[in-house]
């Protein structure tokens, strides 16, 4: 799923291929391909939610767009976790962070 958090300074960044997450009182944990492997990648930030989307329905073009527009929205970043669950955001992710000539603020966790 796409979770696009509010940092106290005003700027988004949205994380995709997010599994589950978990709202505390002093940060949200994101967690990307929980399973039995209790050393799956995952990420503690601090914000607030404000918004949560699946990626399911993510064909490979929408996901590039979607990505691309978002990392290169000034105050806005993307985190990508290159997960099996959501197949067209990783390729999209991993496309985007192999042009030379994109210029976003984008991060792939692989």
């Amino acid at each position: 799923m796409r979770v696009r958090i509010q940092r106290n300074d005003g700027t988004k960044v949205s994380y995709f291929g997010v599994s589950d997450f978990n709202v505390n009182p002093d940060h949200i944990s994101l967690h990307f391909l929980r399973d039995v492997n209790t050393d799956a990648p995952h990420r503690e930030v601090k914000g607030e939610v404000v918004g949560c989307v699946a990626e399911a329905a993510y064909n490979e073009q929408g996901a590039f767009e979607t990505l691309r527009g978002e990392a290169t929205d000034d105050d806005s970043s993307v985190i990508i976790g290159a997960t099996r669950e959501y197949p067209a955001v990783s390729t999209a992710g991993k496309a985007l962070t192999a042009d030379e000539g994109f210029d976003g603020d984008l991060e792939l966790i692989d």
